[in-house]
This record gives C-alpha cells, structure tokens and sequence, in this order.
C-alpha cells in the first residue's frame, strides 16, 4: 500500500514539475569528470578565471541538482513532520521517510530498514 502511494505520488510530482516546466529527473551524465561536475550547479562557477575546485567536506557537501531539487519540492508541496500526525502531510512525510529507509536497506543489502538509520547526529 505505502509503495503504490509513493509510486502515485511521484507520478503526480512529475506531472506537476512538467506543467510547472521543471525536468523531472535530471538525465545522467556521470560518465566523464565533465559529466559529474554538471550534476552540480555551484561547479559551473568560475573563480579567478578557473573552474571552482571544492575539496572540503567535512562540515558540508555540494549537492548535486538532483538534491536539490528534491529538498525544494519538499520544502515546496510536503513540509511536514513525519511519525507526528495522521494529517495529509504528515502521512506523506511518514511514507515518504520510509520509502527512502527501504530504499537504503535494499541499497546496503540491510535485513531490515531500521538497520539503516538516516538519521543526523551530532557530537
């Protein structure tokens, strides 16, 4: 049932970011250095006449447009807290949260989605 929601529910932001004329998924580029660094928007940018070198990530990451674009359109159609509420966003949130935590179990092969904690901490 969650995955059919977020399957609807992605079908309708691709609609909505259609009409809205924004891609809805950014083509994939990753096969050349060229092609990684035009995933992320602020590595177009040019310093001292060069092309931006942006080697600290300790305290930050760039992001890439695909995140991007991710967290505007949950700042922009979902913004809710997730496991807080029966609401309509909070519910969307919630599944939308677990979803991903599936999707990091698949990805690191995890028995279950709690084995893969996405959440931040900090020390």
């Amino acid at each position: 049932m969650i995955r059919s929601r977020l399957l609807a529910a992605a079908r309708r932001r691709r609609r909505d970011r259609a009409r809205r004329g924004r891609s809805s998924r950014a083509a994939p580029r990753r096969s050349t250095p060229s092609g990684v660094r035009a995933d992320f928007p602020i590595l177009a940018r040019r310093v001292n006449g060069k092309p931006l070198v942006y080697l600290d990530n300790a305290a930050t990451s760039q992001k890439p447009r695909s995140v991007i674009e991710a967290i505007d359109r949950y700042y922009t159609d979902e913004n809710a807290n997730i496991h807080r509420g029966v609401y309509y966003l909070s519910s969307r949130a919630t599944e939308a949260y677990e979803g991903v935590r599936e999707k990091a179990r698949a990805f690191l092969n995890a028995r279950e989605a709690r084995e893969s904690d996405l959440r931040a901490r900090h020390h």
